[in-house]
């Protein structure tokens, strides 16, 4: 396979248009790749770089800096919160003549909401609506991108002489923020429905195939019959089978585990000796221990299966002793009910207990959530046993049957488009990315343009005409900034432990490129035969919920137990993704059939092996599992200003998302991230940190809503050592959820009613008009003032610097009336 070499990105910025359209020649603004061929991530940058600066003259700025000069905007993730929020920090940043100067749009998770929905109505391709304007001004004004940063109104209409209807997205966003349930015919118990016939295949698929390893136990002889089975007469089943009864040791299991039990001995007693006689090279020796390591951890993990196993005839055994009809099975089908309901009900209550607060992992968290993933497993295992007990007992096609059925099911159900997944990334599409229909009538209409619009379109300016030789005319649309989609690729059986230990690796989603490091990079078009939508790029960014996951790679979706329940009962939002170059060519083959319940779902959804760079899918996920604030891969390119918009469910203030993105720059980009200018470092974006002196609001105002000073703070950013041998620098302006001085008064007033306000929980995916606005009323009013105050570098707390830092390098413009 051939790989691009990296490439120096001197005179990046220097870029020639190719003749013909883009829209019949797709290789404009790109370097033309052999199918599927691997690239570098210099090669990749450098092909932004390129783009960028095409991007810049169409929006009229072209002129103000070379593209190693990089300017970005990241929104974290959060859900609808983030979104919400993200919102209010665009309509500043456009307010401020800020969003025409801005390079790249990095989003993760909710905050692709709402940037996947600027890209959206930025490419016009929604209908009718007018390219390259920003889309969320006030009753319809917008900014265009031609260099002047005027607001102007857009609208839409019919013939010449109708009134012309106003396009408002934000208005039609802020009316479906409750976008899970949009209405018409798709309510809550619609969405309860789907998410049930999702739970009820995968559950029912997986539960017969785990009937079917109990009757082979019981077929084989090595499980003795159900008690209720064995007065059906399953006596016939095999020669000496029979129920087992209460108090009895049967001796099937318990001689294999004698077995593995004596092979651990014998293996232990050889290996002491041979320690002794071991006179060979150093390597023989390692070697060797290295193995026997390996086939006692092994042992190890047969032992506690047979015991599980095993242990399932004395439950049941003992359950049905509690009733005085012979042989009835009622109190132990009942108990595995209540064992499998309870578990699941006692594991959604922790999982969302630990979401609502962002709560650090402590040790009672872990034994609950544990507990309760084993009794449910233990659970479905009694059940399983009895229904093979049963279906043994019945004709002799019931259980080829059922296993035929299943098995069918379990290899032709896409799970991509069969699962929860798919709902969430329709509900989500039909808001944020809607028809220019639904935006003039103002309610819930089929997103159908968006359903195919694929990411590889975006972001890309298009040609539409010539003005002279060698002077080719491109149109608004696509015109930036570029989008960056941050996701996850779920690693934790990585071969590298870097990924293992973090459970998984920065995976990209862009219009040019999609890949990772450990993946490799591939250009978007050639990535699942350029199948992969805007909407389909934005639901995966999203997919808080998914197995062998948790935000920043930890949490109680990384414990084994939890992870193979959730897949058990289909509860991931994931997206499984062809992998263009598994290690064995078999499993590019399989892969062709599209991800099932059978293949990737047992072995990588069930029990979370091969998950790794090289199987022959690739579980896709949220990009808050890796990293929540989107700066990973603006670092990665070096920008030399970042704004920040953080909006994730922080109340306690641990600040986790932005502390866990430091420590991943400084160990992958070797780049240093440091709030060293007390006048506005972290501490004043803290609650409680208003100071009286200043006299904006009494003491007791500001202490009863715990105000802080600013929303914002600004870090120095230190780049490792470039091609010239001094280091570089840039500037981080991180925007926080807070609460201030000088704000709404409505903001006070919501508060007041919702004390978890503006940290509520990201399990609230049902935001009401008056929720909706208060988060992106609050984010227009942070990053105003940010702006304000940077812009003049006026803060109200002055304080001796501890190390000096330059003002951001904001091009000043005329300001413009609220937007909002």
């Amino acid at each position: 396979m051939s790989e691009t070499k990296a490439t120096s990105s001197a005179g990046a910025g220097a870029h020639t248009p190719p003749a013909g359209n883009a829209a019949n020649n797709p290789s404009v603004l790109r370097t033309p790749q052999p199918h599927r061929e691997r690239v570098k991530i210099d090669a990749v940058v450098e092909h932004e770089r390129r783009l960028i600066a095409r991007q810049r003259e169409i929006r009229g700025v072209g002129g103000e800096r070379p593209t190693t000069e990089l300017t970005a905007v990241a929104i974290s993730g959060g859900g609808i919160r983030s979104a919400s929020f993200g919102m209010g920090v665009l309509q500043a940043l456009a307010h401020h003549n800020m969003l025409q100067r801005i390079d790249y749009l990095s989003t993760v998770s909710g905050g692709g909401y709402i940037g996947s929905s600027l890209t959206w109505f930025l490419s016009g391709q929604g209908g009718k609506a007018p390219a390259g304007k920003f889309p969320f001004a006030k009753a319809g004004a917008r900014i265009e991108h031609d260099g002047s940063a005027r607001v102007r109104s857009a609208s839409v209409g019919g013939a010449r002489g109708e009134p012309q209807e106003q396009i408002t997205p934000v208005d039609f966003i802020r009316q479906h923020g409750n976008y899970l349930t949009p209405g018409d015919g798709l309510g809550p118990m619609s969405f309860l429905a789907s998410v049930l016939r999702s739970v009820l295949l995968s559950g029912s698929v997986y539960f017969v195939l785990l009937a079917g390893v109990f009757a082979g136990l019981i077929g084989f002889d090595l499980l003795p019959v159900p008690r209720d089975a064995e007065r059906q007469g399953l006596d016939v089943i095999a020669d000496g089978t029979r129920a087992m009864q209460l108090g009895e040791i049967p001796m099937e299991i318990p001689r294999f585990l004698i077995a593995l039990l004596g092979t651990f001995v014998a293996v232990t007693v050889v290996y002491a000796l041979l320690s002794t006689f071991n006179r060979g090279p150093a390597m023989r020796g390692y070697s060797l221990r290295v193995a026997v390591q390996r086939l006692l951890g092994l042992n190890l993990t047969a032992v506690g299966v047979l015991l599980l196993l095993a242990s399932v005839p004395y439950a049941h055994v003992a359950l049905c002793s509690l009733t005085t009809e012979s042989g009835s099975g009622v109190p132990s089908m009942a108990a595995g009910g209540a064992a499998t309901a309870g578990g699941a009900a006692a594991a959604v209550v922790e999982f969302l207990r630990q979401r609502a607060a962002r709560a650090a992992q402590t040790a009672p968290m872990a034994v609950r959530i544990s507990v309760a993933a084993l009794l449910l497993v233990y659970g479905l295992c009694l059940l399983a046993y009895m229904t093979a007990g049963w279906a043994l007992a019945q004709s002799i096609w019931v259980l080829p049957t059922a296993l035929g059925s299943a098995v069918l099911l379990g290899v032709f159900v896409n799970v991509n488009y069969f699962g929860i997944g798919r709902l969430y990334r329709d509900r989500l599409m039909e808001t944020f990315l809607p028809d220019v229909g639904a935006l003039k009538k103002q309610r819930w209409q089929p997103a159908t343009i968006a359903d195919a619009a694929k990411l590889s379109s975006f972001c890309h300016p298009l040609k539409k005409s010539s003005k002279g030789p060698g002077t080719p005319d491109y149109s608004a649309a696509n015109a930036g900034p570029y989008h960056l989609i941050n996701c996850n690729a779920v690693l934790v059986d990585s071969e590298q432990i870097k990924y293992r230990g973090r459970g998984g690796d920065s995976f990209l989603l862009s219009p040019l490129y999609c890949g990772s490091d450990s993946t490799w990079w591939y250009d978007t078009r050639h990535f699942l035969n350029d199948g992969m939508t805007l909407s389909t790029a934005m639901s995966i960014s999203g997919a808080a919920a998914n197995p062998h996951t948790g935000v920043a790679g930890q949490g109680p979706t990384r414990n084994r137990a939890v992870s193979f329940l959730m897949s058990f009962v289909g509860l991931r939002l994931g997206y499984w993704a062809r992998n263009p170059y598994p290690r064995e060519r078999w499993r590019r083959m399989l892969a062709y059939t599209g991800p099932n319940l059978i293949y990737p779902g047992i072995v990588q959804g069930l029990f979370g092996q091969r998950l790794n760079a090289h199987a022959g899918f690739l579980d896709l996920t949220d990009g808050g599992h890796f990293e929540n604030l989107g700066l990973y891969e603006l670092l990665r390119r070096r920008a030399k200003l970042i704004i920040a918009s953080d909006a994730s469910a922080d109340g306690e203030f641990t600040m986790s998302g932005l502390s866990n993105a430091i420590e991943r720059a400084r160990v992958d980009h070797n780049c240093e991230i440091s709030f060293d200018d007390s006048s506005c470092d972290l501490q004043w974006l803290m609650p409680g940190s208003y100071r009286k002196e200043h006299g904006l609001v009494s003491e007791s105002f500001a202490k009863q809503f715990d105000l802080a000073e600013r929303g914002y703070a600004i870090a120095h950013i230190t780049y490792d050592s470039g091609e010239g041998g001094e280091r570089e620098t840039g500037t981080l302006i991180y925007i926080k959820a807070t609460l201030t001085p000088g704000l709404p008064a409505d903001l006070y007033a919501y508060r007041k009613a919702q004390d978890a306000f503006p940290h509520q929980s990201t399990a609230d995916q049902f935001f009401d008009e008056v929720q909706f606005e208060s988060y992106r009323n609050l984010g227009f009013e942070l990053t105003s003032r940010m702006l304000r105050e940077v812009m003049t570098r006026t803060f109200r707390v002055r304080a001796t610097p501890t190390a000096s830092m330059p003002p951001p390098a904001f091009a000043k413009g005329p300001t413009q009336s609220k937007t909002g």
